[in-house]
């Protein structure tokens, strides 16, 4: 006895096999017509083939914390097979898995790129990103040079984080973002800048270099003296200076720590010494 099939969909003919094959891209039902060479009647038969729609990751939107923050990264799926029990995960950063769960928590140090992978075991796995960006905090400042006994103004600026800055300045306990101050030797402060988002602040070095001012000690000999009897001689004593610059009090001058001068006119004149360390001059020295 010979069996003869007909399956169709919609009635849309499939063909008259035993087995009917294909690749639905819907969820829709199947039916089969039997038939034989003896019978006057048939018989029908419906299978109903379930779809499921794709699998669909939806991630999170990119976010931006403050350093040391945490932040906890929450996941929706849509579509596949909706049974939650099978899905797979994994969380990654540059290739380095860090999770099998649906949702993390994670600390991360600096910017960071995540990637999710779900898989349910029937459909193709679905893969998303996020961004979660740092708000780095940061300190500019510059390092300052001064004469010994200058007034000095030092500013520091915060950057980053939630602007609610709270600076600190050591040695001296400082807590603002500029310190005025009069240094007599060179200081090296320590800056802490921290805010009510950041869990972790951000420290850094600023230097206050003080110059010594030399201390003017000349010698002139002989003191007083005929004009055209012969030269007067100068010499400057104080040996911690680099530069030494002498103004004879009758518009002429000299260069070196020793001078020699010869007065071409009757007068008392009041000779200079400006002596230098690091291009930071003395107070002139004036000999009567």
């Amino acid at each position: 006895m010979r069996y003869i099939y007909s399956w169709d969909t919609g009635g849309v003919f499939i063909n008259d096999w035993v087995t009917a094959r294909g690749t639905p891209t819907k969820s829709q039902t199947y039916r089969c017509i039997l038939t034989d060479s003896c019978s006057l009647h048939s018989d029908t038969a419906f299978v109903k083939v379930k779809v499921s729609p794709p699998l669909k990751l939806i991630m999170p939107k990119d976010t931006t914390i403050c350093k040391g923050n945490s932040v906890t990264l929450s996941i929706h799926i849509s579509g596949g097979t909706g049974d939650t029990t099978s899905y797979k995960y994994t969380w990654d950063t540059s290739g380095s898995i860090i999770a099998n769960t649906k949702n993390i928590t994670t600390y991360p140090p600096y910017t960071t790129r995540f990637r999710c992978i779900v898989n349910d075991g029937c459909s193709s796995p679905d893969t998303g990103f996020v961004n979660v960006f740092i708000h780095p905090l940061y300190i500019s400042f510059r390092d300052t040079t001064v004469c010994k006994g200058e007034k000095v103004t030092l500013k520091i600026v915060g950057h980053g984080g939630d602007s609610n800055y709270l600076f600190t300045l050591r040695p001296g306990n400082f807590h603002a973002d500029s310190v005025t101050l009069v240094a007599d030797s060179t200081i090296y402060f320590d800056i802490l800048l921290e805010d009510k988002c950041s869990i972790i602040g951000n420290e850094a070095h600023l230097n206050l270099t003080v110059l010594p001012k030399p201390n003017n000690i000349l010698n002139i000999s002989p003191k007083e003296m005929e004009i055209g009897s012969g030269d007067i001689h100068f010499t400057a004593l104080n040996t911690d200076a680099d530069s030494f610059l002498w103004l004879f009090g009758d518009s002429a001058s000299g260069k070196g720590m020793n001078q020699s001068h010869s007065y071409q006119t009757d007068g008392t004149f009041s000779p200079q010494l400006v002596s230098t360390i690091n291009m930071v001059a003395a107070i002139p020295q004036m000999v009567k």
